[in-house]
Order: C-alpha cells, then sequence, then structure tokens
C-alpha cells in the first residue's frame, strides 16, 4: 500500500522550486543506530536548508511523523507498508522505476546503497557508508555478504554519482571499482546531532563514575577486548568505575555477553541495550571517558559524538579514526590490554590534561553536509527541471 501526503507549512526561503528530488528512507529501522543516524540527519538537513528543487520522502508509515512538520507545502511524503527486506528489495528491483516516472522524479538519492534500475526519466545519486562486506566479509553475515557482494556492482552503475561517506570509503570503492573512480565524490557527514539533544534525559545513570563504549554489537566492533581492558583496570588499579556498553545486539553479541559473564566483575559491566538519543546524550555527557577498539568503520559516528561532548576519549587508530582526528595523543595503534589498561589510568590521575578537546577536532555540521548533497542534486536533475529561488 503505497500514501502519498502533501505538507502544508510554508517557507519564505523557497517560494518558486521545481525539479523533483526522491530522497529514500526506507532503510530507516524502528531503532536508530549509526546509517540511521546518517539518512535521518541528513534528510532533515537536506530539507532544512535553501534549495532550488521539490522533495518527496520515501519511508515507512512509522517514520512519518519524523519528517512532517520539515517540510515545505510543495514537498512530499511517500509511505511505504513493505512487510519485510525481501518485500522491500523486490520492490526496489521491481517497482521503484515505475513509480518514479509516474510521478515525474527528476533524481532519485539512495541513501544505503540499493538503487532502482536506470530510467532515461531520472538520474541516481547512491550513497557508499563502506565496503566492509567486501573487504572484510567474516564479519558480516553470509546473507548479508552474499547479497551485497552480487549487487553492489549493480548498484554502483546503476548510479551517476557515488558518495562515500569517508576518504577511507572513497579510497576502498576506487580500489575496487576502478572504472567508476570519476563517479565518487566525499561528503563527509555531521556529528552535531547529539547537541542538538537538548534537555538530555539523565534516566538511571549509574552512581559510580562509568567508562563508556557505543557500539552495535558486531563483531568488527571489537567490544571483547574492550571488557578486557575495564577487567585489568578493576584487578590491577581498583578503578572504581562501572563499564557501560550500548548497542544493538548484532552477530557478535553472543561473544560479548560471554565474555562479560565470565568476568569476575560482570555486576559492573551494564549492557543497556539501545537507548534513546537524548539517554545517549546523557551517557556521553557524563561518562568520566569513552573507549573504542572498533577494527574498522566507513565513518564512525560515537567517537565523533563523544569528542563533541568534549569527553575524554582513548579510541584505537583504526582507518577513519585516524582520517579525522589525525595523530592525537588519544589515539593507540595497538591492541595491547595491559598498554591500553595503562594509558587510561595514568590518564585519569593526571586529570585528563592531555586529552583531546572539542574545539581541537574539525567536525562538521549536518547543514554543511546537506549543501554538498543539494549541490550534487541540483547539478544533476535535469536542467529544464531545476529553477533557482528568486
Amino acid at each position: 500500500m503505497i500514501k502519498f501526503n502533501g505538507n502544508h507549512t510554508s517557507s519564505a526561503l523557497n517560494k518558486e522550486r521545481s525539479g523533483l528530488a526522491a530522497v529514500d528512507c526506507l532503510s530507516l529501522p524502528s531503532k536508530f543506530s549509526g546509517a540511521a543516524y546518517y539518512i535521518f540527519n541528513l534528510t532533515r538537513a537536506i530539507l532544512e536548508i535553501r534549495r532550488s528543487f521539490r522533495i518527496i520522502i520515501l519511508c515507512r508509515p512509522e517514520h512519518e511523523r519524523l519528517f512532517q512538520s520539515m517540510m515545505d507545502k510543495d514537498d512530499e511524503l511517500l509511505t511505504l507498508h513493505l512487510q519485510n527486506r525481501f518485500e522491500r528489495l523486490w520492490f526496489y528491483e521491481f517497482r521503484l522505476k515505475k513509480l518514479l516516472e509516474e510521478r515525474s522524479v527528476g533524481l532519485f538519492y539512495a541513501m544505503h546503497y540499493i538503487t532502482p534500475p536506470r530510467s532515461e526519466k531520472y538520474r541516481i545519486i547512491n550513497t557508499v557508508h563502506d565496503l566492509g562486506f567486501l573487504l572484510y566479509p567474516h564479519y558480516y553475515s553470509p546473507i548479508k555478504r552474499t547479497y551485497f557482494g552480487m549487487r553492489m556492482p549493480v548498484f554502483l552503475n546503476r548510479s551517476d554519482r557515488i558518495i562515500a561517506i569517508s576518504k577511507t570509503t572513497a579510497s576502498d570503492l576506487k580500489r575496487c571499482f576502478p572504472e567508476l573512480s570519476s563517479r565518487v565524490l566525499i561528503n563527509i557527514p555531521g556529528t552535531d546531532h547529539i547537541l542538538q539533544s537538548s534537555s538530555p534525559k539523565q534516566g538511571k545513570l549509574p552512581k559510580n563514575p562509568f567508562l563508556l563504549a557505543v557500539n552495535t554489537f558486531e563483531k568488527r566492533k571489537n567490544i571483547p577486548f574492550l571488557i578486557d581492558v575495564f577487567n585489568l583496570l578493576k584487578s590491577r588499579y581498583q578503578l572504581p568505575h562501572k563499564l557501560i556498553l550500548v548497542g544493538q545486539k548484532a552477530k557478535g553479541t553472543r561473544e560479548v555477553e560471554k565474555k562479560r559473564n565470565a568476568s569476575p566483575f560482570k555486576n559492573e559491566i551494564l549492557l543497556p541495550d539501545w537507548v534513546e538519543e537524548q539517554t545517549l546524550a546523557a551517557y556521553y555527557q557524563e561518562c568520566d571517558a569513552f573507549i573504542n577498539a572498533s577494527l574498522y568503520e566507513g565513518f564512525g559516528f560515537t567517537p565523533m559524538e563523544a569528542s563533541r561532548c568534549n569527553r575524554p576519549v582513548f579510541l584505537y587508530r583504526n582507518n577513519t579514526v585516524a582520517e579525522l582526528l589525525g595523530d592525537a595523543a588519544c589515539l593507540l595503534n595497538h591492541l595491547d590490554v595491559q598498554r591500553w589498561a595503562t594509558v587510561i589510568y595514568e590518564a585519569r590521575q593526571n586529570n585528563y590534561r592531555n586529552r583531546l578537546l572539542a574545539e581541537d577536532v574539525q567536525l562538521t555540521t549536518w547543514l554543511q553536509s546537506a549543501a554538498v548533497a543539494a549541490a550534487e542534486i541540483e547539478e544533476l536533475l535535469p536542467k529544464d527541471e531545476v529553477r533557482v529561488s528568486q
């Protein structure tokens, strides 16, 4: 079932617009994490900026409320009742092209890899978050690595522009698909959404000081390593802290739970599962320090969110951390449990004097990311479909 909604708010900045861009938000889950924050916040920011084109948002019915108040009177919402992942993939491949042509859409903006077949009537911008399922398939489920391994070349070849969310992802794309190098553009995501969570919810934060890690429980996030570090901090240095591991369950959950249950400090290792953004902001603001040892990322939101909140951070220097934070003293080039524990303990004894400060981190805002995205949309929309606002 497909439902169309117009919006009746008005915009003083956008009085005359033509050219219709469809923004794909169908991949948004019920509970947000990394890629979902990207899809929602970039879409929100594109809706907010001055632009010369109209927008039609494709989303699930449960997400309609997220966008309605942001839309201008000439924008639209298209809600799609797709029951499961198979039905969604079938829709992209066999129904979406006709729908876009019937709606006179001039450009389709894919926010999460998957595109419809090409058409003479519209152009396609595709977003690639990472190529981990090709480069590190052992971190992913057989279904995901098989499906994307087979279909990714198809989706990329359908795309007129390929947006990489980091230099690392752009380099991976050019290495794996050199024939498409000229189509690749880097657009770094914003990270200021965590600061926009006004009146953060305190919830049931522990009374003890705590270390914080925020990751989906995937194997590549290396969460059992963090538990090993915490165990040593407790046993060797009698650290009074708890460890809070925030994250949705995924392929690595069983290993995390096993490691936690085997810890002599298991009652001080908290696994609150997913938390809403306001509660997450409270965790960031109240933690004594943030730790992350992820092995591979397409971008890696949580270290940047913690930095935005001006918290001391201790990070494994993976591909994107190195790209975004350079040679900061808080970055560790190794995965040695004893050395991690020593660094964290000594930094705390020194009141985190040499920690990375928020003003030292050059991070992008969502409005900056949206400006790049809007410029690409305007460039690729058929020229007779675009009329700049007066």
